[in-house]
């Protein structure tokens, strides 16, 4: 069972289906084709915005590499 934390607040999250795991894909596909080196698209990586929240977004687009966050993880994103 997944859970996030937004707002305070715990929320059980779902298992995506199919349909949820194409569009993922697609997306990430399209978003690396469209960032020129230096951005990293993370897929459903961790993201830190704070202690009240903790969400784990399908995609995100953040600057640098893989190997930027080895160590941290990233507190925002271009996309």
């Amino acid at each position: 069972v997944r859970t996030v934390l937004i707002d305070g607040e715990i929320y059980t999250m779902p298992s995506p289906l199919p349909p949820h795991d194409d569009a993922l894909t697609s997306t990430y596909e399209y978003l690396r084709a469209a960032f020129h080196p230096g951005h990293y698209v993370r897929v459903q990586q961790g993201f830190d915005v704070g202690t009240r929240h903790d969400p784990q977004p399908d995609l995100a687009v953040v600057p640098g590499n893989h190997k930027t966050y080895a160590t941290k993880t990233p507190t925002t994103a271009v996309l």
